[in-house]
């Protein structure tokens, strides 16, 4: 609310957050389990489009993908 505030008031901010399953899940109405479930598969489907649209490469087969998008951020990070 206070980067929006802040964004409001004409200061240029960078508005990041990343909602837990959990929290999906009590917005979409189901448990964290079926959230992530249907996080995962609105992912998958995003990136066929992307494939069939030609803006990303199709991943080969065998082709290790890590789907972790968690990262340590550091105070530094923000200039």
């Amino acid at each position: 609310a206070m980067q929006e505030k802040l964004r409001r008031d004409g200061v240029r901010v960078r508005i990041s957050y990343r909602y837990s399953y959990e929290q999906l899940g009590r917005l979409m109405g189901c448990d964290r389990k079926t959230a992530w479930r249907r996080v995962q598969e609105g992912l998958g489907m995003l990136g066929e489009k992307l494939v069939e649209l030609k803006v990303v490469a199709p991943v080969e087969a065998g082709e290790q993908v890590h789907d972790n998008f968690k990262k340590m951020v550091y105070f530094y990070d923000f200039k």
